[in-house]
């Protein structure tokens, strides 16, 4: 036999397996659904911790560039509030009138390009260049030398601002104090310096002049190629009037780009393809670090110049990126810096990731625990439950078995008030019953069979008397014994049925339906023999009477 079928036809196994698998699929559906409530709730909690990041990281990152700019501007500060006092000063003394013995010598050097120059005593000092095309006059000369008594303040902010090429003061015919002192011939001699060089064709000489600053501002120039070797540079400038409103030059100062590409390439950020700029007022770039990519977006560019301050998200080659920028308000600057939003999100999605791992890995060891004590637990009920139906019916199978067998049984017991105890209680009705019956009919066949005794020796009776009167029946013989030849045969056939019938009785286990037709058969072979007894009996009167 194969071994399932034990199984399959057991009513036992078939309820427990029925009760667990009731109990254990809604469980694994409340699982699946709790499963994906969690893997949503993740999501969402991850989704919103992401954006909680991006906005984290974006104030900090924004705190650093106002921080940076207010840096960068405090710098700047420092060279104008120098430069402010430099033009206070100059103001004063091309105002004053003073002996010309009280006033500083001067030992120009003229040059067979044209121009005049102090020859460089110590480079820790100031020295005055004079262009070709600067006039010869001894007025101008005489200003000159006024404007000299200038140099040790002019050293004074240099030493106050080591950042600062040089501080200088230009007079509108195209000559300079400046300090530190210049190698005129030098600068000449590698074409940065113009021999007949004429201010006016310079920006950052033309931007002071009043046609260009009516206001009379301090202003910084956009970066431009220096006419020194010091190459590119930003210059800070201050007009300088006379008390009669004349233009009297300017005080300046040179700012290299150096310095603040320095200042740009020192900023560090966490997120590798971050990168700061400055831009001007136009939106030109100033400085950078070497990530700087391809130039803002125009509607970005003017969201700068128009805010002048915040952060903006905007779309590059690259991606997806934040742009956040500050004004250096000294200068009419922005310093930018852009971060790329994968930057910001890709460490916390591996950092996050690595969090759900390992929590679905705890939550998977704690769930699979409790399922498995779950499943016990609903076994052992499923168990328990199913015994309560199947015991009852393994009774009743055994009882019925035993009935079967014709054996007299006790009554089940009836444990339980439900459809298993009223069909207990039923059986044990219906086996009452038919043991009832078995015993009256037990009954029946012996009075029966007592009756057929005593029809047996009344006919042995008659059958003397018949022996005796033989001879008076004589004429009769023939007749006579073909008459009881016919009697023995009707006596002998249902007694031969009754017979059957009790064996039958006796042997095998009936419903009640083919008792009780098995009972009127005997008790017609009973009535049949009774009226052949009779006949016998009338007839044998008659012969006697005979």
């Amino acid at each position: 036999m194969p071994p399932i079928r034990p199984f399959r036809n057991a009513y036992f196994f078939k309820i427990a397996a029925f009760t667990i698998g009731l109990s254990i699929i809604p469980l694994l559906i409340l699982t699946g659904f709790g499963l994906f409530q969690f893997d949503n709730a993740i999501e969402k909690l991850t989704t919103y911790q992401l954006d909680l990041t991006v906005e984290n990281v974006l104030e900090q990152k924004y705190a650093l560039l106002v921080k940076e700019s207010a840096s960068i501007n405090a710098g700047f500060a420092h060279v104008e509030s120098d430069l402010l006092l430099l033009q206070t000063q100059a103001a004063t003394l091309l105002s004053e009138n003073p002996a010309a013995d009280s006033l500083p010598s001067l030992t120009l050097v003229d040059r067979p390009a044209g121009y005049r120059w102090e020859p460089m005593v110590r480079p820790e000092e100031a020295n005055i260049f004079l262009s070709a095309s600067a006039p010869r006059s001894d007025a101008f000369y005489r200003r000159l030398r006024n404007i000299k008594r200038l140099s040790p303040l002019l050293a004074q902010a240099a030493n106050n601002e080591p950042l600062v090429d040089s501080f200088y003061f230009c007079f509108p015919e195209s000559a300079w104090l400046t300090y530190p002192a210049m190698d005129i011939d030098y600068e000449v001699s590698i074409h940065k310096l113009p021999a007949d060089l004429r201010l006016e064709n310079y920006d950052f000489y033309r931007f002071m002049t009043p046609a260009y600053n009516p206001e009379r501002k301090l202003r910084w120039s956009p970066p431009y190629d220096d006419v020194s070797h010091w190459d590119r540079v930003v210059t800070a400038a201050a007009p300088v009037y006379l008390p009669s409103g004349q233009f009297a030059g300017m005080v300046a100062a040179d700012y290299p780009m150096a310095h603040i590409a320095r200042h740009i390439l020192s900023l560090q950020f966490t997120e590798p393809n971050a990168f700061a700029f400055i831009i001007d007022d136009k939106g030109r770039l100033i400085a950078g670090q070497e990530k700087t990519p391809e130039p803002l977006p125009p509607a970005s560019l003017r969201q700068v110049l128009e805010e002048r301050q915040g952060i903006q998200r905007i779309a590059l080659s690259q991606g997806a990126a934040y742009h956040m920028y500050a004004p250096i308000a000294n200068t009419g600057w922005f310093l930018n810096f852009v971060i790329p939003e994968q930057d910001i999100r890709e460490p916390f999605i591996a950092h996050s990731t690595e969090q759900i791992s390992r929590l679905l890995h705890d939550f998977s060891h704690s769930f699979f625990a409790y399922v498995a004590v779950v499943s016990l637990v609903l076994v052992f009920f499923s168990y328990r439950f199913s015994k309560t139906v199947t015991e009852p019916v393994r009774r009743l199978t055994e009882a019925f078995r035993e009935s079967s067998q014709g054996k007299r049984i006790a009554p089940v017991p009836v444990v339980t008030k439900d459809e298993l105890g009223q069909l207990t209680a039923t059986f044990n009705q219906m086996n009452e019953t038919i043991h009832s019956l078995i015993t009256e009919l037990n009954n029946r066949a012996t009075r029966l069979e007592e009756r057929v005794l005593e029809r047996t020796q009344e006919i042995q009776a008659a059958n003397q008397q018949l022996q005796a009167t033989y001879q008076q029946l004589k004429q009769t013989e023939a007749s006579r014994t073909e008459l009881i030849a016919q009697i023995s045969h009707d006596l002998k056939t249902p007694l031969t049925v009754m017979k059957a019938g009790l064996q039958i009785l006796e042997k095998y286990d009936l419903t009640q339906e083919e008792r009780i037709d098995l009972t009127d058969r005997v008790k017609r072979q009973t009535r049949q023999i009774t009226q052949l007894i009779d006949d016998l009996f009338e007839l044998s009167t008659m012969e006697l009477q005979t």
